[in-house]
């Protein structure tokens, strides 16, 4: 996997940030999108660079719901090409259904199933044009067995 890039959503930290710091450890290249903390998102990518300086790393911060910023950030992200696409980017929500406002259920439904259509989509051809193109998309359990109050997420 040495000198592939992988683009991963959500990076900043949790299991983004853990499937970032798996990859450099292979010597691939990372490109992290992440949320509208930037701060964040730049500690963890300097913290990254640092510990595995022979790899490229470039953070994007990204609000994954914004179509242009996505556009714009995937454009300068992917100038070096993509390798990897891993949709990480998620958010959850718990409330009785009858109490889940459709503003809620709406932003939760763009972070978690249209950002990686449309991510998964800017990507093709970067994908197409790799000799050993991947496409990862993270998913909760609870897409396979619900939980209470997860009706917005699930």
């Amino acid at each position: 996997m040495k000198g592939l890039t992988a683009l991963i959503t959500g990076a900043s930290g949790g299991i983004g940030g853990a499937i970032c710091k798996r990859l450099a450890e292979e010597g691939v290249n990372i490109v992290a999108f992440g949320g509208t903390n930037a701060d964040k998102l730049q500690k963890f990518a300097s913290e990254l660079q640092s510990e595995f300086p022979d790899i490229k790393v470039f953070a994007f911060p990204c609000d994954v719901t914004d179509e242009q910023i996505v556009r714009d950030n995937f454009a300068l992200a992917a100038q070096d090409g993509i390798d990897i696409l891993i949709n990480n980017a998620g958010r959850t929500f718990s409330a009785p259904v009858e109490k889940t406002d459709m503003e809620i259920y709406d932003k939760i439904m763009q972070i978690n199933f249209r950002a990686p259509v449309l991510i998964t989509k800017l990507a093709l051809p970067y994908l197409k044009k790799s000799l050993r193109a991947d496409v990862v998309n993270i998913a909760s359990v609870v897409a396979h067995e619900g939980y209470p109050l997860q009706s917005a997420y699930s």
